[in-house]
């Protein structure tokens, strides 16, 4: 449970191998919790024995870990919403 007043900043698509680290060491420097909702695609891939084959995206996912912050599924891709076509 969370105290009253409490804001928590959520970031998505990650993890990012460059932004999510500055995104640490922001919250870092500032105290400051959040949740990085991340994209399955960005952390790795299934091979076709259906064994997880991690990425380079899992050392990231590791230092928001660590660094204390959550980490919530965003699904393992999705498409660029602003290229989606409006049904009429």
């Amino acid at each position: 449970k969370l105290p009253p007043k409490t804001v928590l900043l959520s970031f998505d698509d990650g993890p990012h191998a460059r932004y999510t680290d500055e995104i640490l060491e922001i919250l870092k420097r500032y105290q400051a919790p959040a949740v990085f909702f991340q994209l399955g695609q960005n952390l790795g891939k299934v091979g076709a024995d259906g064994q997880p084959q991690p990425g380079n995206g899992t050392a990231v996912a590791k230092r928001v870990l660590a660094a204390g912050h959550q980490i919530a599924n965003h699904s393992f891709t999705h498409g660029l919403m602003s290229k989606f076509e409006l049904i009429k």
